[in-house]
């Protein structure tokens, strides 16, 4: 996904094209679009955010929809349509970026860059929503980490605040006057060569009365872990009737699904996101 903002293709379906020795053609961008889309879809990309890029990128008749600025957002242009290969076409536009031209940039630059990109100082506000659909007036105690305010990542939005909502709504029971959730982020951190953002949110004190053999998803959390597939990585660690364990949700490497840790603050979801 981070080719949407490096890369000889796919960037500059969002980006201007500033290539100064070369001119813009929107045939050569979009064919090197599709090859660079077909080289890290490796059937791990949620299905929902596969289909909104083929129909931005490649679709003639393309057909999509997001959430944007908290309103549901439908499109019917994307770099094939008909519409935009006109304006491409058109003498007139000969000097001029697609990007830039107003229509094109309301219409399915800005809402599709935004369904696919936390951008730094979105990931507090895209928090505090789920928490409020989530959480309610449960709680007010919730300590936001300063490292969130420039947090950026690639992933599918959308389907991201709905799992953190659903996680903040399985806390839910579980909180009294007295809890405390602290929410952070974690920058470049380096798994078998590869580059993580983690969002960390701990319910502060909450332990499980289970032993770590028992199986902890289900109800909302079973609801986080359908939106949070072909998205993140995700890890649970908790204090166990058995000991201090991470329990590994969802994972994409060959590593263990359960392990021993030295211990918890409270009941925590990591999520890791490729940097």
């Amino acid at each position: 996904m981070a080719k949407f903002e490096s890369s000889e293709g796919l960037k500059f379906l969002t980006h201007l094209f500033d290539k100064p020795d070369e001119k813009f053609n929107r045939e050569k961008i979009v064919q090197i679009a599709y090859n660079e889309f077909k080289e890290f879809d490796n059937g791990n990309i949620d299905n929902r955010l596969r289909n909104r890029i083929r129909a931005f990128a490649f679709n003639a008749n393309p057909e999509w929809f997001t959430w944007y600025d908290g309103k549901r957002f439908e499109s019917k242009l994307g770099w094939s349509s008909k519409e935009f290969i006109d304006w491409c076409e058109n003498p007139l536009n000969e000097d001029s970026d697609p990007v830039e031209f107003t229509t094109f940039k309301e219409q399915m630059i800005i809402p599709f860059k935004q369904s696919i990109q936390v951008r730094k100082e979105q990931l507090p506000v895209i928090i505090e929503r789920a928490i409020n659909k989530g959480l309610g007036n449960s709680t007010k105690n919730i300590v936001f980490d300063q490292s969130l305010n420039g947090t950026t990542f690639f992933t599918n939005v959308e389907m991201f605040e709905s799992g953190l909502r659903y996680i903040f709504s399985a806390m839910k029971r579980y909180i009294s006057d007295n809890s405390k959730i602290a929410i952070s982020t974690q920058q470049n951190l380096v798994i078998n060569n590869f580059r993580f953002r983690v969002l960390k949110i701990i319910h502060i004190g909450s332990f499980l009365n289970s032993n770590s053999s028992e199986e902890i998803i289900g109800g909302d959390l079973l609801e986080a872990k359908d939106r949070f597939t072909g998205l993140c990585n995700w890890s649970i660690q908790a204090k166990f009737d058995d000991g201090y364990f991470e329990k590994r949700i969802l994972k994409d490497t060959e590593i263990p699904e359960i392990e021993s840790i030295e211990s918890v603050e409270g009941f925590t979801h990591l999520l890791y996101f490729y940097a």
